[in-house]
This record gives C-alpha cells, structure tokens and sequence, in this order.
C-alpha cells in the first residue's frame, strides 16, 4: 500500500515539473531505484516477518516436544512405581502364602508328634496295665508279695512239678 502511494506521488511531481529528456530520465532511474529499494526493504521485512513466526513455530515444536517427553517419562517412572508395587504385593502374598503353609505343616507336625506321643503313651499304659495283671496273678492269696528270690524259685518249682488236680492222659 505505501509503495503504491510512493509511486503516485513520484508520478505526480513529474507531471507537475517539465523537464528535460536527461533530466527526466534521471528522475525517472531515481523513481525506479526508489521503487527497487522500497520493494527490497518490503521484501526483507516480510523475511524478517517469515523468519520470526517460524522460530516462533519451532520453539513451540520444540516446548511441545519437551512436554510429550515429560509426560512420558512421567508415565513410564508411574508404570515403573505401580508395576514395582505389584511385584511386593505379589511378593508380599507368597510371603504370606509360605508362611501359612510353613505354620500349617508345623501344626501338622505337632499334631503327628501328639499322635505319636499319645501312641507311645497309650501302649506305655497298656504294658503297665499287662505287667500289673501279670503281677496280680502271682501274688498268693495270701496278700503279700513274693519277694525276687521266692518268685524265680516258685517259678522253677511251678514248671518243675505238676499241677494235682490236673488229669493226666495216662489216668
């Protein structure tokens, strides 16, 4: 707009002054180079203009390419906390699983050694009950024990003779 104001305003003046055919060759060079010069400035502030938005284009590339990156790495450091996190509760619960089984085998253990203990307790008692059944059936009637000397011999005279009562084949 403002070169084309230059111009009419240049083509004004040299209709107003008449000059000479040199002279106004001279003007009209001078109107040209004016015009050239105008052109090349309008041009280059147009460049400078060009030059600009585009920095200004690729700094904002440039800030959003470093946000897409943050966020990234953002995400990946979350994936990382939560995946970590996982992997202790999945830890946590074999942890937890182990030590139920370890308690239970234990309890089972306990139980078999109760079992086993009771066992032994139980046929503990039972010879206790034969061998004081046995010794019932040795003490005479008379209510008193037989001392250790008395019931080897008494045992050797019980084999060595027999029974009087008890029929014999031969009879």
């Amino acid at each position: 707009m403002l070169l084309f104001l230059w111009k009419q305003m240049v083509q004004w003046l040299v209709r107003l002054v008449p000059l000479s055919g040199k002279a106004e060759q001279e003007a009209e060079r001078a109107y040209l180079a004016e015009i050239e010069r105008k052109e090349r400035e309008e041009q280059e502030r147009l460049l400078q203009e060009m030059l600009e938005y585009e920095r200004i284009i690729r700094e904002e590339e440039e800030r959003i390419i470093e946000e897409i990156l943050r966020q990234e790495r953002i995400f990946e450091m979350e994936l990382e906390k939560q995946m970590k996190e996982e992997e202790e509760e999945e830890n946590r619960r074999k942890l937890e699983l182990q030590m139920q089984q370890e308690a239970e085998e234990a309890e089972l253990r306990k139980q078999k050694e109760m079992e086993e203990a009771e066992k032994k307790k139980e046929e503990l008692l039972e010879k206790e009950r034969k061998k004081l059944a046995g010794e019932e059936e040795k003490i005479p009637e008379s209510g008193v024990e037989p001392s250790e000397e008395d019931r080897t011999g008494a045992d050797e005279e019980i084999t060595s003779e027999a029974p009087l009562d008890v029929p014999t084949t031969l009879e």
